[in-house]
């Protein structure tokens, strides 16, 4: 299954810029680079990104992983709200 990454990001490309931008120097600030090049196209998979950012394609996949449970738990307690 291939994830459409641009789609999946809700950001907007201009806020994850801004807040790489904003974290620059802390570890979060790579987590909002793979964020902004998956939701830009720049690259199409966390293979792609990972050299970009600097990381291996597992510690990427961790990431996205913890970035989708948090977004699946959100978007839950919303409902049942």
């Amino acid at each position: 299954m291939r994830i459409k990454y641009p789609k999946a990001i809700q950001e907007r490309e201009e806020d994850l810029t801004k807040l790489e931008q904003r974290l620059r120097g802390q570890k979060t600030a790579d987590r909002m680079r793979m964020l902004r090049l998956l939701k830009s196209a720049t690259v199409k998979s966390l293979r792609d990104c990972a050299p970009l950012v600097g990381y291996r394609v597992t510690q990427l996949t961790r990431w996205w992983n913890a970035i989708g449970q948090r977004v699946w738990q959100r978007c839950s307690s919303s409902t049942s709200q």
